[in-house]
């Protein structure tokens, strides 16, 4: 939001200086009071004052003729507002919730457009605490001061910038700034994960005083560990909440609920998930891997909510069950692939996913359980430390094995390697006491693999469907990346269909 007021203050600081002795301002009315202490109304006065002073400057002929075209890029409806205030416009759940309050009222308050000076900054303050009741009124006010004060220097470098990305980067530095001196409960409405408990984006009541926020009361009461609480109404919304190392993701669709209300996220303690498999004999094979609940503050939904829960740890095969309020353990019907979980409910019970440690495979031996079978494709299994950790579809081309890169990069991670995917490049680094052999590279043609900021190998590769998930993705030949693992001293064996790590 400082980025439109950041450019037009800058505009009226500038002119300011040539009109300061013109005459051209007549005295501003005091603004009205509003339910604030004296020294904040009398902050908002000034405030208001001062942006309508600018607002004059810059909306006259001299302002015009300094600032109109630097004002028209950024005023114009395509300039990037996201990335003025976020960085990015892949925006998290908070940060979208953040940007759909303020972005019109910033909108309003930068291009200098608005009749009522007091009455904006007012609004602002009110939004700001609709999305975090922790943010104080004096703390905005100081915010948007600091922004309007330090223009001056910013609107003289946007004066000389033409394309508007680069003046939207320039002013997300400038913004980043700003924010950097706010308080925490403002810098919180831009962050990534929002804040930390309560109401509207996840923010509210105790977000800055370690209070603990109530959880909505579900159907299923099993989980009372809070990840996320987000206000919703009518529009669809997408909620996004870590547990551990699940991401669990709510879409709601447009119309599911007539009115606003809120929906929290909730998760249990290992601890709870393990009792629930104690007390219910019937599935005292089964080992929790993941929990989650939905909690709703008013009624349910008119349409289906969708969740997805992703994790490393979940295999195709595994099961989910809804927790009901006695702890009883009912199973849900869901898609369930490995890496991910698909269900969608109407109501909001508890869910606990469950696998059967039993039926995996040792030493690369199928055990008990049966494996997957995808028609057009191979199975084989990616063993760890003796026990299967996924079962992968594979493709055979020329006489060599190909396997889809994403299981063997689960399988990395738990081997403490960091290891990302950006579409053609796969990117890998050791864990920090592991030194690689970055000796004698022969580069070939072909997708690049890079160990530790060092390109080692270009492998062939394929873009297949993954028959588990139903999505388009990357397949390589085992044969290359062994190569790529053995400079990382990965000690690692195949023996068709078994990939073996130890």
């Amino acid at each position: 939001m400082s980025k439109t007021k950041l450019r037009n203050t800058a505009a009226v600081a500038i002119i300011s200086a040539t009109l300061a002795t013109t005459g051209v301002f007549s005295t501003i009315p005091s603004a009205q009071a509003a339910t604030y202490s004296s020294s904040v109304t009398s902050s908002i006065t000034t405030l208001a004052e001062q942006i309508e002073n600018d607002s004059q400057l810059v909306n006259s002929e001299l302002g015009q003729a300094v600032a109109g075209q630097t004002l028209a890029m950024i005023t114009s409806p395509s300039f990037d507002w996201n990335e003025v205030m976020f960085g990015t416009d892949t925006l998290t759940p908070s940060q979208s919730a953040t940007a759909s309050q303020l972005t019109g009222e910033v909108k309003e308050l930068l291009s200098f457009n608005s009749s009522d000076a007091t009455g904006l900054i007012e609004s602002i303050i009110s939004s700001m605490q609709s999305l975090n009741s922790a943010v104080q009124a004096s703390d905005v006010v100081t915010f948007l001061s600091n922004i309007v004060n330090g223009a001056t220097g910013e609107f003289s470098t946007l004066s000389g910038i033409s394309n508007a990305q680069d003046a939207a980067t320039q002013m997300h530095g400038a913004f980043q700034g700003y924010l950097s001196s706010a308080s925490s409960a403002i810098q919180a409405l831009f962050s990534p994960t929002g804040p930390a408990g309560g109401s509207g984006i996840g923010g509210g009541a105790g977000a800055d005083t370690g209070t603990t926020d109530t959880v909505p009361t579900g159907s299923g009461d099993a989980f009372t560990s809070l990840l996320q609480s987000v206000t919703v109404d009518a529009s669809a919304k997408t909620i996004q909440a870590q547990a551990g190392s699940s991401t669990i993701e709510v879409q709601v669709p447009a119309g599911a609920f007539s009115s606003s209300e809120q929906i929290s996220v909730v998760s249990g303690t290992a601890s709870d998930a393990t009792s629930l498999f104690t007390a219910n004999t019937t599935y005292s094979n089964l080992t929790p891997i993941s929990t989650f609940g939905i909690a709703f503050t008013g009624a349910t939904p008119t349409s289906p909510i969708t969740v997805t829960v992703s994790s490393s740890d979940i295999q195709a095969g595994d099961q989910v069950f809804k927790v009901g309020a006695d702890g009883a353990l009912t199973p849900v019907q869901a898609t369930v692939s490995d890496g991910q979980v698909t269900l969608t409910i109407t109501s909001d019970p508890d869910f606990v996913i469950a696998t059967d440690a039993s039926s995996a495979t040792t030493g690369g031996a199928t055990g008990t359980g049966a494996l997957p079978s995808w028609k057009g494709y191979g199975t084989g299994e990616i063993v760890v430390g003796g026990t299967l950790k996924f079962a992968v579809p594979s493709l055979v081309k020329r006489g060599t094995t190909y396997m889809p890169i994403w299981y063997v990069m689960q399988t990395l991670k738990g081997l403490g390697f960091t290891t990302t995917w950006n579409g053609h490049d796969w990117k890998m680094k050791t864990p920090a006491t592991t030194k690689p052999n970055l000796s004698n590279i022969k580069v070939g043609t072909g997708t690049a693999i890079d160990l530790n900021g060092t390109l080692i190998e270009k492998a062939p590769s394929i873009t297949a469907i993954d028959p588990a998930s139903g999505k388009k993705t990357t397949y390589m030949p085992i044969w290359y990346v062994m190569q790529a693992l053995n400079r990382a001293n990965v000690s690692d064996t195949w023996k068709s269909p078994v990939w073996s790590f130890k």
